[in-house]
């Protein structure tokens, strides 16, 4: 199998796949592969980070917001896994975190081709959502005439 992406882009994308589907998937991964043990390096923490936005015209960085997000960190037979979801999602957050794990030792893992698929999809529906957005937003441009 060939990985077009990298692991933290599949980090990135994971950590907005649907939360029942990563949950339920990782627990069929891992049961799949019994022999591997899951620890605790970071038990899920909720905390805020801060969103930054660049202004477009002087291109000065600011805060818009603080965010509530969950950052969760495991390890699998020495192979370390991070990841951080927004809200209040201690157990979407470990998923997460122990998908990265298994994506890191892949080569070792049974079905881990899983979790591609799973973040391909999300990847899919993530565009989808986004061109749909643009789209919207292109209906309703004004176009101007000049007037001499």
């Amino acid at each position: 199998m060939s990985i077009e992406l990298s692991r933290g882009e599949m980090a990135s994308i994971l950590a907005l796949a649907d939360r029942d589907d990563l949950i339920a998937l990782v627990d069929q991964v891992l049961e799949m592969n019994s022999e591997l043990r899951v620890t605790a390096v970071r038990a899920p923490e909720i905390g805020t980070v801060q969103l930054q936005v660049r202004e477009p015209v002087s291109e000065e960085r600011f805060i818009i917001a603080d965010s509530l997000v969950t950052v969760a960190e495991v390890q699998i037979d020495g192979t370390l896994g991070w990841a951080m979801r927004l809200g209040d999602e201690p157990e979407a957050a470990t998923a997460a975190a122990v998908a990265d794990a298994l994506i890191s030792m892949s080569a070792h893992v049974n079905d881990v081709w899983r979790l591609f698929e799973l973040a391909s999809a999300t990847d899919l529906f993530i565009k989808s959502t986004r061109n749909a957005q643009v789209r919207r937003l292109l209906d309703t441009a004004i176009n101007f005439e000049e007037l001499d």
